[in-house]
């Protein structure tokens, strides 16, 4: 087949665009920072690059909910620590109420140091996190859930459990109630306590010792939960940060460019572009001296 001047012209102006298209995509490689754009551009690794992106943010949102959850538990463990502690004082004033030295006036000052006990008890279980209650249940917007009326404390949430996601197979319930507040025993002993000691009814102030400790310890196994469930809530963020950290790593083997390499590559096919551009010039050139 006779290779004719325009046939020439057509392959050299096509040899143009094609340097040009090459070229573009090298510019936009180095200006995305990728080396997959659309999935023309490679089909395979476009398809997975969309997996690793998909699971990537899933994580990110599980992680948020791990770290809400952490809060969330954090400050209940300290609710329940200073419960402990002022159980750990009702118990130490109670013990010196009832020594023989002390008087019908010395225990009221005794009962008025509960009273003021029990008084930062209740604020302390009325604790809130990001303004919701942490007692509650799920009616978190209540901010009183605990009412103390005289020495009487009722509790006025629900005993619903809030649950968080916290991976894709893992529903998790983040928060204690308050009837398992109430369930230690803590507010029925300092009731009893307070009243005893009001009535200077010694037998009755050492039965209440008794019932002190019981609540303590109730409160120290629910605040012993609540503290295990905080260390699984770490091992569950580790894992998802983990878990980020491989996608990323599969993402940039994926994805990134190393710009080094696209502008030497970018160089070369600048010149290709210039010169497939002359050879395109010089063929015009003849096709037109041929007409003159």
């Amino acid at each position: 087949m006779r290779i004719t001047q325009s046939m020439m012209t057509r392959q050299t102006i096509q040899r143009v665009f094609i340097n040009r298209d090459i070229m573009y995509q090298t510019h936009e490689r180095i200006s995305t920072g990728k080396k997959v754009n659309r999935p023309s551009d490679d089909a395979t690794a476009y398809a997975r690059i969309a997996r690793y992106e998909k699971s990537y943010q899933r994580n990110l949102q599980y992680l948020s909910n791990v770290q809400y959850s952490r809060n969330w538990v954090n400050e209940t463990s300290v609710a329940l620590d200073k419960l402990q502690d002022y159980a750990s004082q009702a118990k130490a004033i109670a013990l010196k109420a009832v020594d023989a030295s002390n008087d019908d006036d010395s225990r009221q000052v005794y009962a008025r140091q509960l009273r003021g006990i029990l008084e930062e008890s209740v604020s302390t279980v009325n604790a809130k996190y990001l303004d919701k209650s942490l007692f509650a249940g799920t009616n978190t917007k209540n901010s009183t859930p605990f009412v103390l009326n005289d020495l009487t404390v009722t509790y006025t949430g629900n005993d619903e459990k809030i649950k968080r996601r916290l991976a894709e197979d893992m529903v998790s319930e983040i928060n204690t109630t308050g009837q398992r507040v109430m369930d230690t025993g803590f507010f029925q002993a300092m009731e009893t306590m307070i009243t005893a000691l009001e009535a200077n009814d010694i037998p009755a102030i050492e039965d209440t010792i008794d019932d002190m400790q019981t609540a303590y310890d109730a409160v120290l196994n629910l605040s012993g939960e609540v503290g295990s469930f905080h260390n699984s809530l770490s091992l569950i963020e580790n894992r998802l940060k983990d878990a980020n950290m491989k996608l990323e790593e599969y993402l940039a083997d994926d994805q990134d460019v190393v710009l080094e390499e696209e502008f030497v590559r970018l160089e070369s096919e600048q010149t290709a572009y210039q010169a497939a551009m002359q050879s395109a010039a010089k063929i015009m050139r003849l096709n037109i001296l041929n007409y003159m």
